[in-house]
């Protein structure tokens, strides 16, 4: 409740919902989403959901696509009610975060975590920019939430039921926080991690020495989880690359190249070109000619 107090006061009186930098980008393709929803049912439909996607793979589609369906609510460019809808947000992700951390670590941890998550200013000052960082941070702990009840509390009638549901779910949301491609590698590392926690535990518990906490998972649990999770990521993921493969020719994830190249250091692969600073969405995927082409048109 002190998290989402405090995000309305900041929209109500401090936030400046300008549009420039990414902004920018996101809106132009929030506006793209809009016209693609708009145009359902028409014969155009199909071609404008491609070319909004393709528009929109530098930055990530999951946003401009939120943002656009506030815009069909509220109206196109109503940045107030999209800054109220990244509060509640922002409300969603510290009673998640919060909860998460009090059944892994116990209450200490849940009331430190709500604290933090509530009063970190960068968290606060996100939900009144034009930015995918509230949305993003929100379906990222949404998909922890649903690994963690995967893994710590299954149902006792069905606890093969109750890990798939729980731990596709985390897959599948997992799956939209890497539709931007700085974010490309989130299940990499999370699986990576996954192996760690499995591996030591094994240690730990050969050892006599496991500590005790709630956290504690059996093994086939554990592994149970990690396919559900794959599982889940599969939905999103089979469908993006079959998209990329079959109606852009690229069959990858990114079809932006190296992401932290490309959004770290501002390299655009494969040519190494340094991205235009006056362009007002950064080209994707050319060459040094659509390069300095996206140039002329942005002057």
């Amino acid at each position: 409740a002190i998290g989402l107090v405090l995000r309305l006061l900041h929209v109500a009186y401090t936030a400046r919902m300008v549009v420039m930098g990414d902004s920018l980008g996101f809106e132009i393709h929030a506006r793209n989403f809009v016209a693609t929803w708009q145009s359902i049912g028409s014969g155009q439909f199909w071609s404008r959901l491609l070319d909004t996607i393709d528009q929109g793979s530098l930055q990530g589609v999951t946003y401009p696509a939120v943002q656009s369906l506030v815009y069909l609510v509220a109206g196109t460019g109503a940045h107030v009610p999209l800054a109220i809808v990244q509060c509640v947000f922002g409300a969603i992700t510290i009673g998640l975060a919060s909860a998460t951390a009090w059944r892994m670590a116990g209450p200490f941890a849940g009331w430190i975590t709500g604290f933090v998550t509530a009063w970190y200013a960068p968290l606060i000052l996100t939900s009144g920019l034009v930015i995918a960082e509230s949305s993003l941070i929100c379906i990222q702990t949404v998909s922890i939430w649903c690994i963690v009840e995967a893994l710590e509390r299954p149902a006792r009638s069905n606890p093969l039921r109750h890990i798939s549901i729980w731990g596709a779910s985390g897959g599948f949301f997992l799956g939209l926080l890497m539709l931007r491609p700085a974010l490309q590698f989130t299940a990499l590392i999370l699986f990576v991690a996954a192996l760690s926690g499995i591996s030591i535990q094994h240690v730990l518990v050969r050892s006599f020495h496991a500590p005790a906490l709630a956290s504690q998972v059996p093994t086939t649990r554990a592994w149970g989880a990690i396919a559900a999770v794959a599982a889940g990521l599969l939905l999103v993921a089979a469908p993006w690359f079959l998209t990329n493969a079959l109606a852009f020719g690229n069959p990858v994830w990114s079809r932006t190249g190296n992401s932290w190249q490309q959004v770290y250091w501002g390299i655009h692969p494969p040519d190494r070109a340094w991205q235009p600073q006056d362009a007002p969405v950064p080209p994707k995927y050319g060459d040094r000619k659509s390069t300095r082409l996206n140039s002329s048109h942005a002057n």
